[in-house]
């Protein structure tokens, strides 16, 4: 995982920028599926095995459409990654995709912060802590560009390993939505609002849910208040 330089026969590896505060360059890119593998197999077969099938589905059009949105592949897949953790349901992500956008692409450079609480609790499972549905105020102060409460704009790398309706997700955001803000309604879906009245009021009305329900990881990820604020 942080050997890239075994895997630059694929394009999109070799184009990973190198960050000194991306733990594993390869994360994000083994891409999620049911494989078969010999009891015997090496590690770098095995990672060989998963980017050749990530080769597959990184379509050609994939990169012209980055292109076209002024991102590299790598930051769709970051951004691809945070939406995956977000919500699994397909047309959330598209919302929440296009929030994501709207900020990222935003000129009041207060609204340049995603603020999303899967970097959150990919920082406490760092730190060997459980997931939570809403930023605490110690989460909001750790000093990691991975806390997008904190940094503007993109983490410095993927924070999982997003499916495919993930990236197409992040290269076609759902068009002509104004959404800045998005929060959890506990029920794995979610609740989008343009003005931070709006949003605030969709916290006050949703909260109490979050109490009512575990925070569901691996496959659908942690869903608390993902304000981006």
């Amino acid at each position: 995982m942080s050997s890239p330089d075994l895997f630059v026969n694929y394009p999109f590896v070799s184009s990973i920028a190198t960050n000194d505060n991306r733990d594993f360059i390869l994360s994000g890119y083994l891409f999620p599926d049911t494989y078969d593998f010999d009891m015997n197999a090496s590690e770098e077969e095995i990672i060989s095995t998963f980017l050749r099938n990530m080769n597959v589905k990184l379509y050609d059009e994939f990169f012209t459409r980055a292109e076209r949105l002024g991102m590299t592949m790598d930051q769709v897949i970051t951004l691809a990654s945070l939406i995956q953790k977000e919500t699994t349901n397909k047309t959330d992500m598209l919302y929440v995709s296009a929030v994501f956008h709207n900020r990222l692409n935003s000129e009041d450079p207060a609204m340049n912060y995603l603020g999303s609480d899967a970097s959150i609790n990919f920082l406490r499972a760092q730190n060997g802590l459980s997931p939570v549905w809403a930023a605490t105020d110690s989460d909001l102060q750790l000093d990691s560009p991975y806390n997008t409460y904190k940094y503007p704009g993109l983490p410095p790398g993927p924070i999982c390993m997003p499916s495919l309706d993930a990236i197409q997700a992040a290269l076609y955001p759902e068009p002509n939505c104004n959404y800045m803000y998005f929060c959890a309604k506990g029920d794995g879906r979610t609740a989008f609002a343009v003005t931070k009245e709006e949003h605030d009021a969709n916290v006050e009305k949703y909260r109490n849910n979050w109490n009512d329900h575990p925070v569901i990881e691996d496959d659908e990820g942690p869903r608390g208040d993902d304000d981006g604020n």
